[in-house]
This record gives C-alpha cells, structure tokens and sequence, in this order.
C-alpha cells in the first residue's frame, strides 16, 4: 500500500478494445500506439505522470480476452498480474459491451487486492440503451467503480481520486467461491506458499491453476523470489498431495477447471442481471457490416477503400515531393557555397553536399510525403473499427493456407513496418501459424517500400489513376504470394493443431481526426523518417567514397555495379538498382536515393530513371522485386530474437529474395 507522500503505482488491464491504451497515452502523454484489435500492445508500456501534486507511475498490460495464458500476449498480461507490485489494478472495459467483458473483470479482480473499475465508452452505452447502475455494479464486484473518457485527460481526475481512494482500502474479500473440498486444497496449499511475500489473492489464483493442472504460476512464483530448489519441491509435493486427494473423491483437474468457469460464468450473470441495462432490441448485423463483412462484398469493399487510399496518396505525394525537392536543392546549394566560401578544399565540399546531404536530402523528398499521407488515411481505418473486420474477412483465405485471422492482423503492422509484423506474430498461438506469419511478413511492403513503389507507379506505371491501380495490384500480388508461401510452410509443419482465431468486432466510432494526425506523424512518419535519416546520412558518405576512390585504378561501386549487371539484366534490371538494394539492406528507404545517385545526373527521380533507359518492363520487374526481396537489418535481427534459430532467420532472407529473382526474370523473358 502506497503512503501519502509516496508516488502510487497502479496498473492497467482489460479486454482489447476497450481504450485501455488510448487511457495509458492520455494520463501519461507517452505514444504508445492505440488500435482496434487483439494483442496490439503486445509489450508491457510504463509511464510516469503527476496529478494534484502527485506522483503516479501507470503501467499498460496487453489487451486480452483471457487470463488463462496461451497465446503470448495471454502470458505477458497473466504474468505481470501475478507478480505485479503495483498498489492498485484498474481494470478498463466498454460500457456499451458490458456484458462481454464481465467474464475478465471478475477473473482479473479476483487477482487484485485492491481495484478500480473504469467504464469507458459511456456515450455509446447511453445511445444504445446499456448504461450499468453504476452504485450497484461496485456493491456486486466489491469495487469502486467510475465512468472515464480515455481521450480526454480533464474526465480522467475522478479515476485518478478513485485510484487513490482503493489504495488506502483493506484488501478485498474474494469474489468467487468454488466446491467444499476445492476450496479446502486452495487453502492447503495457499498456506503452504505464505513464506512467499505475495498478496493472498496472488497465492490462492497460483493454488488453483496449480490443481487445474497449470503449475505454471507456481514455478513462476517460485523463480521469481529465489525459492531454493528443496523448498520449491516441497511446496511442489503439498500441491501433489492435494491433486491425488481431490483424485480419490473423484476431482481430477479438469473438474476443477470446469467448476472455475462455471463460478466465473454464474457470478457474471448475476452482475449482469443486476446492474447492467437490457437493450430494448436485440442488435442485429448494421447495413455496414452486411457489406464490409459479407460473403460477397467483403473483398471488393477492402480494394475499394485500399485503392482509394492508395489514389490520395499518389496523387497528393507529388506536389510536395516535388516542392520539397526544389527547396532541398536549393538549401544544398547554399550549404555548398557557405562551406567553399570559408576555404574547404573540393573533395570534403563534395562529401557532404553530394554524398551525405545529397543522399538525405533525396530520402526526404522522396519518402516524406507518401508515410505524411498514407499514414493518416491507414490510421483512420484503425480507429474507426475497420481494420478488424478486414481481419474477420481475412480469417478464411489464411486458415486455408495454415494461418488464422491473427495473421491478417500482423501483415497489417508489416505494411507499417516488417519489424513490427514479426514481433507482432507474438499474438498467435500456434508455432505453425507463427512461423507462417514471421516467414511471410517480409512479402508486404513495408513503409520504406512504399515511396519508391509510389515513384516508379506514378511515372511508368500511371494506367489512368496516377499509379494507384498499378499499386493496389502490386499489394494484392504481395498478399497472394503470401499465402501461396504460407501454405507451403504450413504444410511442412501439418502435423502442427491449428489455432482458435477468438475477435470481438469493436462497434464502428468516428475517428478523432485531429489526434489520428498528431499520433500518426509522431509515431509513424517522424519516427520512421529519423530511422531512415540515420541509416541514409553514413549511407550517403559510404557510396561517394566508394565512387570517388581507386582500389587498383577501378572505382569499387563500379566493380560492383558491372559484376551484378549480368544478374540485374537478367531480371529485368540492371547493375545499379542491384547494387542499390544491395547497399539498401540496413533500411529498404535507402534503396531509390542510393540508385539515383549512382545514375548521377539532374532533375526529377523520373527524369534520371528515364535517362538511363527505364521504360514500363523495367518498372514493372523493379516494383516487383521491391516487394520480393530480402528484408532489412531490423527485421532480420528481429526475426533471430524471436525466432531463436539461425536456419530460420536464413530461411526469412532467401524466401522473398528467391522468389522476387524468379518473377522478376519471368516478366523479364516473357514481356
């Protein structure tokens, strides 16, 4: 319990999508990213703040349906219940969908000593009739209970008051009561587990998963406080003793399982029944959910609003990329007459304006505007509840081909990044589904592949639509090639039982546009603009010094362009998009600027391509091979750590390069 003076710890749980991480950034200002689907946060997020002279440090659990532990983020969320040491647990639901989340509330009360319930969507909960009598709710769950806006920090200091009311209270009587002789072993083995310096309530949910059949909490308990290995297998026999005791009157572990859920499920009905409002009608499937969920719709529905988010962002991109282009020019040719005027010799002059600024200078003007307006367009479909429908639409195709809806939901981080996309198959259960989301993430295109699909779209592929019909085809390839490599992974593990796809669709809300753009540039395009500054700076001086020194009379960048140009004209390419992806691999938005500054000479990123003899076929097997080729630094590395094996992390790099050399040379010999 957290004195007066004292900064109060307290932490953050609930179901996905209820705001719980909208409410996190909110108290704390921090740029954890908020989204509509499950597992999202798949990482634990801590943030400190103050409130009324206050210290308060707050910590966000990852969304989960369950607290029986399967799936990673099941894991991460159960895990940090257990052996947290925060002095309250606030616990974040929907109003409106109340009754779907009654079930966690109870379970996750039942871990806390001391709890906040906070009921967020009240709007929605008044319009459709489901508004809970909010006094009786906390008689039943024992509990303060508080109604929150997550986005708005001035409804937030009736939480905070709350939350530090429940952390001067005594500790809270157990919610749920099970059998007789249940609970007469749970007090047997909670008594046997006292030394450890853990609540009460943290002993008794470790002595009930242990007698239905998960020890999983007690070995985890048992590391966690350095129990020495002789007492651990003593306290390892009480549990045993207690498992054959049920045993002989006829309780195995499954019986007590099942009395569990039955507890949890009867005394959600009775809160149910008792404090929340009935809606007047039952809710039937919405005119929008017949068509962006429909068996016949669905599909059509998610190309039409892909392309037209794709259309917007070509068609804009090009005024400020060219603006910007311009302008960098100039402030380039500044910078270069500031540094001759104070008497730099030419080669440094050339070093910083034409390699280092040059390169950076071109990423910017390149990559800017694209991740400016595609970000904020995608970010829409997010927090308007869009994106886990396309997740429900994608459930099917990806079961057929051995992964779940889960995956779709990963290809969707990776069109933000592929690191991202693989740590993101954290939220799959199963190792098959797993590896087929890791090992096929590197086919969508991420956000460094994205400006340099949107320059060849828009200057050889324009089709009508300014290079968005040309795209939206490119990024339905890139998916279909993925779940073609997916089956074929999926098949070598077949013996692997599929997982459960379990996802809640969140109701449809209008999106807070005006944060949407704020988060959007803050988290993604600033962020990942900096990432690709970073590499494209070193980047930029590596080739100028590999194009301006001699290692026995030959320029080294020309070694390499003519030994890759066999490879690259048999792919549709040449020598010096080759050697571009080659020296790309730290970040795929390096890949363009590095080529265009090997091609040398002036203009428009279209007007040097066109000088060195790009035509459509040459667009058409670069774009491709944009899609399929080998990730990044990050997303390799990120593959190893999550992965652990070394083949594996082989098997990420050769996969999409493989394929991207042989569809390349097919459009290349056939066209």
């Amino acid at each position: 319990m957290a004195r007066e003076n004292e900064s109060l710890k307290f932490t953050l749980t609930g179901v996905p999508n209820v705001g719980k991480s909208t409410l996190f950034n909110t108290l704390t200002g921090a740029s954890a990213h908020t989204g509509n689907w499950s597992g999202k946060t798949v990482e634990v997020s801590v943030g400190d703040f103050s409130f009324e002279g206050r210290e308060y440090t707050v910590t966000d659990l990852p969304g989960t349906y369950s607290l029986c532990p399967e799936s990673e983020e099941e894991e991460i969320a159960f895990s940090s219940l257990l052996l947290s040491d925060s002095d309250v647990l606030v616990v974040v639901c929907d109003e409106s969908r109340l009754l779907s989340n009654m079930s966690f509330i109870i379970s996750a009360l039942e871990m806390s000593e001391r709890a906040v319930v906070a009921l967020n969507f009240c709007e929605s909960a008044e319009k459709t009739g489901r508004q809970a009598d909010v006094k009786r709710l906390s008689d039943l769950l024992a509990a303060p209970v508080v109604r929150v806006n997550a986005r708005k920090k001035s409804s937030l200091a009736s939480l905070l008051r709350a939350v530090d009311e429940a952390a001067k209270m005594p500790p809270r009587a157990h919610l749920l009561k099970y059998g007789e002789e249940i609970e007469k072993s749970v007090s047997t083995i909670g008594k046997s587990l006292g030394k450890l310096d853990t609540p009460p309530n943290v002993l008794r949910m470790t002595a009930i998963r242990a007698l239905s059949g998960d020890s999983s909490s007690f070995r985890e308990l048992c590391g966690h406080f350095s129990v020495p290995r002789e007492e651990e297998r003593a306290l390892g026999t009480v549990i045993e003793k207690e498992l054959v005791r049920l045993g002989e009157l006829g309780i195995d572990s499954e019986d007590v399982s099942e009395e569990v859920s039955e507890a949890v499920f009867l005394f959600a009905k009775r809160v149910s029944e008792n404090a929340v409002k009935k809606q007047a009608r039952p809710r039937v499937l919405g005119l929008a959910d017949r068509i962006l969920t429909g068996r016949v719709l669905a599909f059509p529905a998610m190309l039409v609003f892909l392309g037209i988010v794709l259309f917007i962002t070509v068609k804009l991109a090009a005024y400020p990329s060219q603006a910007l282009e311009y302008l960098l020019d100039r402030l380039n040719a500044y910078i270069r007459m500031g540094i001759l005027a104070i008497g730099t010799p030419p080669a440094p002059v050339s070093l910083i304006c034409d390699g280092a600024l040059g390169t950076l200078f071109t990423v910017t003007a390149v990559m800017l505007p694209p991740m400016a307006i595609f970000f904020p367009f995608f970010a829409i479909l997010e927090d308007s509840g869009y994106l886990p429908r396309i997740a429900y639409n994608l459930d099917r195709p990806l079961s057929a081909c051995g992964s779940c809806g889960k995956g779709a939901l990963t290809a969707c981080m990776g069109l933000g990044c592929n690191a991202v996309g693989v740590t993101g198959a954290r939220i799959i259960e199963t190792k098959r589904e797993r590896l087929v989301a890791v090992l096929t993430n590197a086919f969508i295109p991420c956000n460094g592949r994205f400006p340099m699909l949107t320059v060849i779209c828009a200057s050889f592929l324009s089709f009508y639509t300014e290079g968005a019909l040309a795209m939206l085809l490119l990024i339905v390839l890139s998916f279909a090639v993925s779940l073609g490599v997916g089956r074929v992974i999926a098949f070598a593990f077949k013996k692997e039982k599929a997982g459960l796809f379990t996802l809640e669709l969140p109701p449809y809300r209008r999106p807070a546009f005006m944060q949407i753009i704020k988060r959007s540039f803050r988290d993604k395009t600033l962020k990942i603009f900096l990432r690709a500054a970073a590499v494209s700076l070193p980047a930029g001086v590596v080739i100028w010094l590999l194009s301006n020194t001699y290692i026995l009379g030959v320029h080294p960048t020309d070694a390499i362009v003519s030994a890759l140009d066999p490879i690259g004209r048999f792919m549709g390419l040449d020598g010096v998009m080759l050697t571009a992806f080659v020296l790309g691999l730290p970040a795929n938005e390096t890949v363009l600027p590095i080529a265009l500054s090997l091609y040398g000479g002036t203009g428009t990123a279209a007007e040097i391509l066109s000088a060195n003899a790009w035509g459509v076929k040459t667009a058409v097997c670069a774009s491709i091979f944009t899609l399929f080729h080998w990730p990044c630094a990050t997303t390799i590395m990120t593959v190893k750590r999550e992965t652990g094996s070394a083949f594996l992390t082989l098997l990420a790099v050769l996969i999409p390069t493989a394929v991207g050399i042989l569809l390349a040379s097919c459009v290349n010999f056939i066209f």
